[in-house]
């Protein structure tokens, strides 16, 4: 009997042994594309990390503000750093459109954009880096300094700056602006004044009486600027653009700085009082002055700094330059105090206040020429200076009562530009300037019939001036009878 042949059939796979290969399959996927990720990600930090080279770095100062507000382009560096010092007992508050990394002292980096804040665990140096992107060739950030187990404001090192509540600004280089309004003054153009025959002999004029009484005419500037004349203004001058020493001049300037601060939003202002102001112009107090330009660039007097805390420091102060420098006031600086001040035990510049005026044997000064001077009483008389509203509280500032003048212990009549006029015929608005080697005035006079009027300015700097307390007088009543219609 024969065997039947069995055909064999192949068995069914079970689920099992369907699910688990494609499930290996799956998880593989998966895994090679978790590990692309991890390496994509590990390849841009790594890119981002090298990126942090720094092509400009710029030195912020937190310990006198508190806020900072850093707004600059990439124009000049795709890389920028801002270094700075804190300790260990502060948080750091940033708000940032772009994203930006931390450097810390202990070489770790963190990163954040938007508004984010970091515990600094420790004290030292800290630097901000701005890297360039495709999307963004400006940008802005915000740095809020403040107090890690209280979460405010770091008040401690704020008691320093007579101007805590002034908001982001700071130090500031080539190609960024640490000023959130673009601080500066408001009238961008230079006057149209136009040089005069008659107005220059008048000018002459001066000019021989100083040649008669031996004074020497090398020494003197003189702006003459004729208010009445149409179209405004008529001018005669003697060298005019020649920077010179203006003494307590530069008072004036800080007055119109002042109020441009105020217009501009600035919340401390009750720091400086309206009697302070006061004293600073009508009795040209050194010590109100000090406290103004102090407000106005966020520094002190103090002890010698070292390099860089100088630099920072001579920055700040060079703030109200930049403030008329934007306007075209080319030959601005003002960024030193005048002394004595009493309170702050200065007969002199010490310290900082003496490291800012460099080499000694040859000093950096302040400086001022009568055009500019010329220009800002015309401003403000015209009533363009800062605004209408300003222009007409600093011409009150400026008003000199004859009698009240006799009063004072600086007298800002007897020896300049007011003394020959008589109150009974002219209202005077001006600023003196007197040292031991010098003199100078600006006035505005103004007829009580309203048909002479004019500003005038003279600087003499030159002991020679010092001493004379007749030829401003003498001066300012030829120009009177010459102008007089």
């Amino acid at each position: 009997m024969s065997k039947t042949n069995k055909k064999i059939l192949p068995k069914s796979l079970t689920s099992k042994q369907i699910i688990w290969p494609l499930c290996s399959l799956s998880l593989l996927s998966i895994c090679f594309a978790i590990m692309f990720r991890v390496l994509t990600v590990l390849s841009e930090k790594k890119q981002e990390l090298t990126d942090l080279i720094c092509q400009t770095n710029s030195v912020i100062d937190l310990s006198s503000n508190n806020k900072l507000l850093i707004q600059g382009n990439f124009r000049g560096a795709s890389h920028q750093c801002f270094i700075f010092t804190a300790n260990s007992s502060q948080t750091i508050e940033i708000d940032s459109q772009l994203k930006v990394y931390l450097s810390k002292p202990n070489q770790e980096i963190t990163s954040g954009q938007g508004l984010f804040t970091e515990n600094l665990l420790d004290s030292g140096e800290y630097v901000l880096h701005a890297n360039k992107n495709n999307e963004m060739n400006n940008f802005e950030i915000k740095i809020s300094l403040l107090n890690k187990d209280k979460g405010t404001k770091d008040t401690s090192l704020i008691k320093k700056s007579p101007s805590m509540d002034k908001n982001f600004k700071g130090h500031i280089n080539s190609s960024i602006s640490l000023n959130p309004q673009d601080w500066g003054y408001n009238v961008l153009t230079s006057p149209p004044f136009k040089t005069s025959e008659n107005i220059q002999e008048v000018v002459n004029k001066i000019l021989d009486l100083a040649d008669q009484k031996g004074l020497p005419s090398s020494h003197i500037s003189i702006s003459l600027i004729d208010l009445n004349s149409s179209p405004c203004c008529l001018y005669g001058l003697h060298k005019d653009k020649e920077p010179r020493f203006p003494a307590s001049i530069a008072k004036l300037f800080w007055m119109v700085a002042f109020f441009g601060e105020l217009e501009a939003g600035k919340n401390d202002s009750y720091l400086i009082s309206e009697e302070n102001l006061y004293k600073m112009i009508q009795n040209s107090d050194n010590e109100p002055a000090s406290d103004v330009l102090d407000w106005l660039t966020d520094t002190q007097s103090g002890s010698n700094l070292s390099k860089d805390e100088l630099n920072i420091w001579k920055n700040k102060r060079d703030s109200v330059n930049r403030f008329f420098r934007k306007a075209n006031y080319q030959y601005v600086n003002i960024s030193q105090k005048n002394f004595p001040v009493p309170k702050l035990k200065l007969l002199k510049p010490e310290g900082r206040e003496l490291q800012i005026r460099g080499n000694q044997s040859n000093p950096l000064r302040n400086s001022l020429t009568t055009y500019e001077t010329a220009r800002l009483l015309y401003e403000i008389n015209t009533r363009q200076s800062v605004s209408q509203d300003s222009s007409r509280k600093m011409q009150d500032l400026l008003r000199r009562d004859y009698e009240k003048e006799k009063l004072k212990e600086y007298d800002s009549i007897k020896g300049f530009l007011g003394e020959r006029l008589l109150s009974s015929k002219i209202k005077l608005y001006s600023k003196a300037g007197w040292t031991s080697d010098s003199r100078q005035d600006a006035a505005v006079v103004v007829s009580h019939d309203g048909k002479t009027k004019y500003i005038l300015v003279i600087f003499g700097d030159d002991p020679a001036f010092a001493n004379d307390w007749d030829f401003f007088p003498d001066a300012s009543l030829i120009v009177y009878e010459n102008m007089r219609r």
